[in-house]
């Protein structure tokens, strides 16, 4: 077993999360690689453990769910791994009218884009605190700062969620060596 902290990731199987993964790997921090399509991270996995010889953890996981992340820290804990960084990134929109779409749609969005936070966020906090050093990094974006707008209806309101749950989650627990950072991107 490795006590070693690792990097968590989700949305790890393209674009931001995949770069983060990579950017992590390459300083040297295990990953765990989280996301729905177990192919694409089990192919990255394989990249980033060759390329930068570290130990990369794909676990296959629909953060929709109730209580998501209770199955990805079973998966560490089976494995002797806590997290030491946490990266919130996995993210969707539901481009239509709110009245066009199912409420289905719409409560796997808010399960995934601020539920699932909270859950990770909520389980990986006390190892942290507990090791007095933590990194939590949540992916918003641009339109966490806008007025809202026509289309993608609970987007901008779910990534103003995690803007300010992560100001506020930093004030609490900074003093406790855990930082806690909010990534704001414009489109990508």
């Amino acid at each position: 077993m490795n006590a070693k902290p690792l990097a968590l990731v989700t949305g790890a199987s393209a674009g931001i999360g995949a770069a983060f993964a990579r950017a992590l790997a390459a300083r040297g921090e295990d990953v765990a690689l989280v996301a729905r399509r177990l192919d694409r991270l089990e192919a990255l996995a394989e990249e980033l453990r060759t390329t930068h010889r570290i130990e990369a953890i794909p676990i296959q996981a629909d953060l929709s769910i109730v209580d998501a992340h209770a199955p990805i820290m079973d998966a560490l804990g089976a494995r002797g791994r806590s997290i030491g960084t946490l990266v919130n990134n996995a993210g969707f929109s539901v481009p239509q009218s709110y009245e066009k779409t199912t409420w289905p749609q719409q409560r796997d969005f808010v399960m995934t884009l601020v539920t699932a936070v909270a859950g990770l966020t909520h389980a990986a906090l006390p190892g942290m605190i507990a090791r007095g050093q933590g990194r939590i990094i949540n992916v918003s974006s641009i339109t966490a700062l806008s007025p809202g707008g026509a289309g993608h209806t609970l987007y901008p309101a779910a990534k103003s969620f995690v803007l300010k749950f992560s100001l506020s989650l930093d004030a609490e627990v900074r003093r406790q060596g855990v930082r806690v950072t909010c990534v704001v991107p414009g489109t990508t």
